[in-house]
């Protein structure tokens, strides 16, 4: 965050996300239990990254500058990632096959120039666009302003109701050539724009107008807000299973747009208590190790998945006799041997790749010739 003091409640929230996230790539680990963490995980993201934008006043920042940070930050570790998954891949096939097949490497470099992005990637690509559209927002004059977040709104509803026709024409028909290809993968990642867009809005204009609070009844606050936390999920939960969930990933809103909203609303206020609760407990060696995993929750993000982090905690914990079986019971095992697993990349990365996700190479700094006099 540019230097300025890291939130606590902000890191672990990242963190309950990022944990959420890979539990839905555990495949059948998690069994449909977890299925509409699916309608708010990404919204999530996309809120706090607003709040935080917020917090640096990106929006005073010349919007030349603005865009260099943002295509070092997000648009080339999107390049970066996407060759990296691609060589995973090469190899991954040699292994199991001992041949190539060309046509995933085409699909995955179509996704990649449609802006779709290979895998967690369109993510990126979704918020570097998002946040494009913000800055463009905010920057705007007051009667302009007015006319983009509209147009926002009714793009966002317009797209809800294009989710099936898209659909229908691409897996109800066959043979789809390259174009066609590309044309379906660049309608997803336009159409889910203008909903990444409002998510990310809000975030800034949350952070703009709220800071946590710090309680003087920590044991009363932290009690109401883990309670808050959980009434938002069981709401959050029944919304979801009567919409039919939601994932803003495939621009999918579920049955209705006014059940996706209000659900993920919910899921992020869920998160958001929790979080809070957790920093109001004071537990100081507990609340460290989650905010450093959450401050570094794009590297678990870019790496969980594809470099098959989570596979291989998934069967390292396949091979403890107590926790062989699929169960709520071996969801937080196989979490934590994946985050353990994380750490060494995360060094790693930060140490000597940290062009990746968008960091600058440290210089050492000459020393003082007249420190040897």
């Amino acid at each position: 965050m540019g230097g300025k003091k890291r939130i606590e409640e902000i890191d672990i929230a990242r963190f309950i996300g990022i944990c959420l996230v890979a539990l839905q790539h555990s495949g059948n680990l998690h069994g449909k239990n977890l299925d509409f963490v699916m309608i708010f995980i990404m919204p999530l993201f996309l809120t706090l990254s607003g709040y935080t934008s917020a917090l640096v006043k990106e929006r005073t920042i010349p919007f030349k500058t603005f865009l260099a940070k943002k295509t070092r930050v997000l648009a080339l570790p999107y390049v970066y990632f996407t060759f990296i998954y691609i060589i995973i891949n090469f190899l991954y096939q040699l292994k199991n096959t001992g041949s190539i097949d060309f046509s995933i490497t085409k699909e995955m470099i179509i996704k990649a120039l449609s802006f779709y992005g290979c895998s967690v990637l369109w993510f990126l690509s979704a918020l570097f666009f998002s946040d494009l559209i913000v800055q463009g927002l905010l920057r705007a004059a007051k009667k302009l302003r007015l006319l983009i977040f509209t147009a926002l709104v009714i793009l966002s509803v317009t797209a809800h109701f294009l989710t099936n026709p898209v659909a229908d024409w691409w897996y109800l028909t066959e043979g789809h050539s390259y174009f066609e290809m590309y044309l379906f993968y660049l309608i997803n990642a336009v159409m889910r724009l203008p909903m990444c867009s409002l998510y990310l809005f809000a975030g800034y204009f949350a952070g703009s107008v709220f800071r946590y609070p710090r309680s003087k009844n920590k044991i009363r606050d932290v009690i109401l807000h883990f309670i808050y936390g959980a009434v938002c999920y069981a709401l959050c939960y029944l919304l979801a299973v009567i919409n039919d969930g939601g994932n803003l990933a495939t621009f999918y809103y579920g049955k209705h747009l006014y059940f996706y909203i209000p659900a993920s609303v919910l899921g992020i206020a869920g998160t958001l208590f929790i979080s809070h609760a957790l920093v109001l407990t004071g537990f100081t060696q507990i609340i460290k190790p989650l905010t450093y995993l959450g401050e570094n929750s794009l590297i678990i993000l870019l790496t969980h998945l594809d470099f098959y982090l989570l596979y291989a905690a998934v069967l390292l914990t396949s091979n403890i006799p107590v926790l062989s079986f699929h169960g709520i019971t071996r969801m937080p095992m196989v979490l934590a041997v994946m985050m353990l697993i994380e750490v060494p990349f995360i060094i790693l990365i930060k140490k000597w790749f940290p062009f990746l996700i968008g960091r600058k190479i440290k210089k050492d700094l000459p020393s003082d010739p007249g420190s040897k006099k």
